[in-house]
């Protein structure tokens, strides 16, 4: 993916590097299932609480929000492939943001690990779509 025109050259090198992910693990998952389980998950955070994302190698995605009693969760489909298991975290308004982004039914998540960069892009014909990438900033969560 090359910087838009309005990038200066000398301003497009560091961008670029933040595409570059070195050796992560992949989930593919349907995107509206996943906005939709992040809405219902979100509605018990707390303001500025994150969504932690717990994918499994098993093919499913464990959605989680709150603390001590007041938790929701939801577990969607998801192949992870990379990775036997890796948890991530996101405030909601910024991953629903990204997801609400893209028009492909499925989308991927390129992950490194907790309190790393994901890279999310749609998907055609299994294939990822690079007209179109959002690069979020995962959150570490408090154990």
């Amino acid at each position: 993916m090359s910087a838009p025109d309005w990038v200066p050259a000398s301003a497009a090198a560091p961008f670029e590097k933040l595409f570059a992910l070195d050796d992560p693990a992949v989930a593919v998952t349907q995107r509206e299932a996943l906005a939709d389980a992040v809405r219902r998950v979100a509605v018990v955070a707390e303001p500025n609480s994150p969504i932690r994302l717990d994918f499994s190698a098993r093919g499913t995605v464990l959605l989680q929000a709150g603390y001590e009693d007041d938790v929701a969760s939801q577990q969607i489909a998801a192949t992870l492939t990379g990775a036997q298991d890796l948890a991530v975290a996101f405030h909601p308004a910024s991953l629903l943001e990204a997801l609400t982004s893209f028009d492909s039914p499925q989308i991927r998540l390129e992950l490194l690990g907790p309190g790393q960069r994901v890279l999310v892009s749609g998907m055609a014909d299994d294939t990822p779509r690079e007209d179109h990438r959002h690069l979020l900033m995962s959150v570490r969560q408090l154990s």
